[in-house]
């Protein structure tokens, strides 16, 4: 057998659910870090301490994130189609990283989009919330 190859579908339906899970368990990690990143950004804003390093970090943390969510959620039909709606309101900052940072609206909207992500996970299954 070829690597890639599989004996059955029994063999193709194991590897699913092991690729299936590596995801799941990345995609968690990757909520862990970006919620530790949120909260460090959000302790600096209210103790007026400077934040661009914290704020351009859960900024880059949450785009890397979406990324990774887009293609499951623009491919969950009916199930995510309320949250996608939501998500095109800013899939213009993966193009325009700068957005948030010259447009105090679009910073101020940091909140939001770490909810929607949050949400994101449980729409998809990720995380029991």
């Amino acid at each position: 057998m070829e690597d890639g190859e599989y004996e059955d579908i029994e063999d193709v339906e194991l590897a699913r659910a092991s690729e299936t899970d590596q995801y799941a368990s990345m995609m968690r990690h990757y909520l862990d870090d970006l919620t530790n990143i949120y909260e460090q950004m959000m302790a600096s804003l209210i103790s007026g301490r400077s934040s661009e390093q914290a704020v351009n970090a859960c900024i880059a943390k949450m785009l890397s994130i979406m990324n990774h969510l887009l293609p499951k959620i623009r491919g969950g039909g009916d199930k995510t189609a309320e949250i996608n709606d939501e998500f095109k309101n800013y899939e213009h900052w993966i193009r325009q990283v700068q957005t948030m940072k010259v447009n105090i609206d679009e910073m101020n909207k940091i909140p939001e989009l770490y909810g929607l992500i949050i949400r994101a996970y449980d729409v998809l299954g990720l995380t029991n919330i």
